[in-house]
């Protein structure tokens, strides 16, 4: 079977060459709760990852935004696939050190580091991104306290709109990431400082974006700027970083460009001095997972059909925080099925929690199982204890076989911390 990730054939899901129900019968077999679990697929994990390795070159780095997904066995793989990872607190970068990544290859971004985190990011030769005059300032302040050299991005706010959910959009004037164009020379002054080198200039436009376009546009401007500085006394200047955003096939009908496409336009407006880096995350790990859960019950009132399931907002946020759309399909489909519109709810105490709105789907049973595409991103990492639901477990398939990669959380786990 040539097929990797999760694809229908013949009426059964599969995740590689493991069927999803043959996974939920095993997964019944060893726990007394199998579900929610998330399900990972590490082919299409590699497969996503080579996508971006290709496009890798002497000028041009990848580097995973680790917010996307945090786990550690995902990010062991993704260490050995990729020149850098973005992490955006200082737990991100200890986790990013353990999972093995390079010191030098760790980017710190961020519009609130805290100073503990910034002498972190310091200490450990990480680069860090100013996002801000009071940014500069706490790290010059780092960087003389630790006679310590630090490298610096410095993150501008180019003003492009993405045109996609106003929450994950983040390169419009009223963001509060990045630093104005306009008043650029003021931080740049406070990093004129010795003990200070700035080395690149990164920009972030949003996520889930569809159109290579914007990305350009934003390489212009930071092209634009960047021969300007090196110009201007910072002749250490050397990366343009693009940030990420590449959306994915949510729907399953989309045609979105390949990270080849939008690496390729990048680098047609970008000088040849200038090397380029890009911060995907979504496009790698989003299509790589899928949760599974059971369904409790069904109810019917006049106005709606209801499937209620075990999986929830705490479980997977996108829905309910912004509108995300994912697929939602039981393991097992049958052609023939009359089919019926539902909401696809949760357990959870708020009109918020669910999981998919107006969804044609079969009569289903108690204790059958769905699957909830496309969760590889912005799901585990999002998830919480409202409720005091204890996190899902997580699994990673390799071909037919699957190996736990977090386990359930208990309420001991959770209560741990209290105490």
């Amino acid at each position: 079977m040539g097929d990797k990730g999760f694809f229908c054939k013949d009426g059964l899901w599969y995740c590689d060459k493991l069927s999803l129900l043959e996974l939920r019968e095993d997964l019944g077999r060893k726990y007394s709760r199998p579900t929610p679990v998330m399900v990972y697929s590490q082919q299409k994990l590699i497969d996503n990852l080579k996508a971006y390795q290709c496009c890798a070159s002497s000028s041009i780095e990848i580097g995973y935004s680790m917010k996307a997904n945090n786990n550690l066995q995902l990010l062991k793989i993704i260490a050995a696939h990729v020149d850098r990872i973005i992490t955006v607190s200082g737990y991100e970068i200890q986790m990013a050190l353990r999972a093995g990544f390079k010191n030098e290859s760790v980017i710190y971004n961020g519009n609130g580091k805290e100073r503990w985190e910034i002498e972190l990011a310091i200490k450990e030769n990480c680069l860090l991104n100013v996002d801000s005059q009071f940014d500069a300032n706490h790290i010059v302040e780092a960087v003389t306290k630790l006679e310590k050299e630090a490298k610096v991005f410095v993150r501008v706010n180019p003003n492009l709109n993405p045109e996609v959910h106003p929450y994950i959009s983040t390169g419009l004037a009223d963001s509060k990431f990045g630093v104005e164009i306009a008043q650029l020379p003021e931080v740049l002054s406070i990093l004129k400082h010795p003990g200070v080198k700035v080395v690149g200039l990164h920009c972030h436009l949003g996520s889930t974006i569809k159109s290579i376009d914007i990305f350009k546009d934003a390489a212009i401007i930071l092209n634009k700027l960047g021969t300007k500085l090196r110009q201007d006394g910072f002749p250490n200047l050397e990366y343009l970083n693009l940030g990420g955003g590449l959306g994915i096939d949510y729907t399953g009908e989309d045609v979105l460009p390949q990270p080849s496409d939008m690496i390729s336009a990048i680098r047609q407006e970008v000088s040849p001095e200038f090397k380029i880096i890009v911060e995907p995350g979504r496009s790698i790990v989003g299509n790589a997972g899928a949760l599974l859960v059971d369904v409790i019950g069904t109810k019917k009132n006049v106005a709606k059909s209801f499937v209620i399931i075990n999986g929830a907002m705490n479980d997977v946020l996108r829905p309910s925080m912004y509108s995300g759309y994912h697929r939602i399909t039981p393991l097992q489909v049958h052609q023939s099925a009359e089919m019926g519109k539902y909401d696809v709810v949760g357990p959870i105490c708020e009109s918020a929690d669910f999981l998919g709105k107006d969804r044609m789907l079969p009569a289903l049973e108690e204790g059958e199982s769905l699957a909830i595409l496309d969760c590889g991103a912005y799901c585990s990492a999002m998830a919480s204890n409202y409720n005091l639901r204890g996190r899902a477990m997580e699994v990673m398939v390799e071909d037919y076989s699957w190996r736990v990669v977090r386990t359930r959380e208990g309420l001991e786990d959770i209560i741990s911390c209290m105490e």
